[in-house]
C-alpha cells in the first residue's frame, strides 16, 4: 500500500490505543510505536498478525486472568460479540483490551477496503475517459 494509506492506518491505531487502551507485546514494546515504514520486520509482522487478530494472547501483555479466561477462541469470540454491544464508559480494563483489539482489527480491514474501493474508482474514471471522450 502507498504511504498516505499506511500513516492514515498508523494513525487511527494510535487514537484506538490512545483513547481506549495502550496495548502492548509481552516484550514491552508499544503497538503505537510500531511504524511500517520504519521499524524492523519482526516489528511489523507482530503488528501485522494483531491487526489480523491472529496473534496469541501471550504475545501481548495484558493480564493472565484475561489469557487464561479466553484461551478458548469460542469463548473470545463470544466475548467480542459482548464486548461490541457496550459503550466504552461501561467497560471494565479487561473488557477495553478486547475492545480495542476489535477497533484495531476493523481499522486494518476499513483501510485495505477504502484502498481497494479508491483503486477501482480511479480505474472506472480512466475506462470512461478512454471509451467515451476524444483527445
Amino acid at each position: 500500500m502507498p504511504e498516505y494509506i499506511l500513516q492514515r492506518l498508523l494513525k487511527k491505531i494510535d487514537e484506538i490505543t490512545s483513547n481506549i487502551y495502550n496495548l502492548k507485546f509481552s516484550d514491552g514494546s508499544e503497538v503505537k510505536d510500531i511504524d511500517l515504514l520504519n521499524s524492523k520486520p519482526e516489528e511489523i509482522d507482530k503488528l501485522i498478525k494483531l491487526m489480523k487478530l491472529q496473534i496469541k494472547l501471550e504475545e501481548l501483555d495484558i493480564p493472565s486472568k484475561l489469557k487464561n479466561l479466553y484461551s478458548n477462541q469460542c469463548q473470545l469470540n463470544k466475548k467480542f460479540k459482548e464486548v461490541n454491544t457496550k459503550n466504552l464508559e461501561e467497560l471494565d480494563d479487561n473488557e477495553r483490551i478486547i475492545k480495542a483489539l476489535i477497533e484495531i482489527s476493523y481499522v486494518y480491514i476499513s483501510t485495505i477496503c477504502d484502498y481497494i474501493a479508491g483503486m477501482t474508482d480511479n480505474y472506472a474514471k480512466n475506462e470512461f475517459k478512454k471509451l467515451y471522450l476524444v483527445d
